[in-house]
């Protein structure tokens, strides 16, 4: 049986549990003006925002200059092949979606030769057209030989 002071001892710390409180609250940012009534009138306002794009921003500009270091170090055949490969990427993306957006109003014998001449038109656009010309736009950036 429940007895009258077992009953009000835990009665005592349920109350006494609710009495305390945690404050976690983040300080002067979003978060705390929504609770204060202040409501930002946008997410971009909020400091959260802020500093998430400021950290997303660095990280960007970070990630740029590696890039333009690691080109600038590389040897003048790796710009190159950079380049070549970088075109090849391109012209066939370009060329897999230009596909892409006509496939299926083809004829079945004609989806089968064009999936092959399409590859192959692109293959040899990256690598005889587009790769030079991006080459010879590049010239002042690349290193000498």
């Amino acid at each position: 049986m429940n007895s009258g002071k077992a009953r009000d001892k835990r009665k005592q710390a349920r109350n006494k549990a609710k009495d305390q409180i945690i404050d976690a609250s983040p300080g002067q940012d979003g978060a705390s003006q929504l609770m204060s009534g202040q409501r930002p009138k946008s997410v971009q306002d909020t400091q959260a925002w802020k500093g998430g794009s400021r950290n997303l921003k660095r990280l960007w500009s970070g990630y740029i200059e590696t890039l333009k270091s690691s080109f600038y170090n590389m040897p003048r055949a790796g710009q190159l092949e950079l380049i070549y490969k970088g075109s090849i990427v391109v012209t066939m993306g370009v060329a897999v979606i230009s596909l892409g957006l006509f496939y299926y109003f083809l004829p079945t014998i004609v989806r089968v030769f064009a999936l092959p001449v399409v590859f192959v038109t692109a293959w040899f656009t990256a690598t005889k057209l587009v790769a030079p010309m991006i080459s010879a736009r590049m010239e002042p950036f690349l290193n000498p030989e």
